[in-house]
């Protein structure tokens, strides 16, 4: 496990500081996982050049993306459930409930160029 930090601007956010971190990180080989936030072209591939994996994250409100997502994803899922073997948790945080299952895909090819 890696940690650390960088400062930001007082008229700044974390998109600009993830990839300045990246950078100063001993990354190759390992998974750089990232929330929400963090989900952006230039970070994936500042990971990518560092000889690291990615793990980000997909909100609904993704769009097309999503959905996209969630049909390459869904029979793969759906096995899982009926075998007993997904992965998943729920959670309540906030007065609303939420559902984190894990499935991994390494056949990308299905989605559209445009979200790679």
């Amino acid at each position: 496990m890696t940690l650390g930090h960088c400062k930001t601007d007082a008229k700044s956010n974390e998109i600009t500081a993830i990839p300045e971190l990246l950078q100063l990180l001993e990354l190759k080989g390992c998974l750089v996982i990232i929330d929400a936030m963090g989900c952006q072209k230039e970070i994936a591939q500042k990971t990518l050049e560092k000889e690291a994996d990615y793990l980000l994250a997909l909100k609904a409100n993704q769009g097309g993306l999503f959905e996209q997502v969630k049909q390459l994803l869904l029979p793969e899922v759906t096995r899982r459930i009926q075998s007993g073997t997904l992965l998943s948790e729920v959670d309540y945080q906030r007065g609303r409930e939420e559902f984190r299952a894990a499935v991994v895909s390494h056949d990308m090819a299905q989605l559209p160029e445009t979200h790679s």
